[in-house]
């Protein structure tokens, strides 16, 4: 009865272990899909605020068609604190992705550790229950 045990239980336990991968997985799409999100919206927040600062600049009466000058360096600098921003946004929820498909990958390693040791542990039980009849018929 040992040996049925001891493979069941590490079934169950192979199951679970799966089932936490593929948990793992999911997490980890959404973590990715969340991160493009909030990157989508850092760069229309910044671009709102170009706008709202040139709509400021050509309300004042300076000239922000310039090719040159102010207007324009405040346009690129704002451009590049919201691409800085965004890309920041985006880097973040992909190393909480790549944490999170490592752990899957661990939980998948578990499922040949779990089945093997199952296998082992039938094996023992049916070799100590061998042993134990021999040694009585002895």
């Amino acid at each position: 009865m040992g040996a049925i045990s001891a493979i069941q239980q590490a079934n169950a336990l192979a199951a679970a272990a799966a089932f936490n991968a593929k948990v793992a997985e999911q997490r980890a799409a959404r973590e990715e899909e969340a991160g493009k999100v909030e990157a989508d919206d850092t760069r229309r927040m910044a671009s709102r605020q170009r706008a709202t600062q040139l709509a400021a600049l050509a309300s004042s009466g300076i000239e922000v068609e310039d090719p040159a000058g102010t207007p324009l360096l405040i346009n690129e600098a704002t451009f590049r604190e919201g691409e800085l921003a965004a890309n920041r946004r985006l880097f973040a929820r992909q190393i909480g992705s790549e944490r999170l498909q490592q752990e899957a990958a661990l939980e998948r390693s578990k499922i040949g550790a779990f089945k093997t040791a199952g296998l082992i542990g039938a094996g023992s039980s049916l070799l100590g229950g061998f042993r134990q009849a021999f040694s009585q018929a002895a």
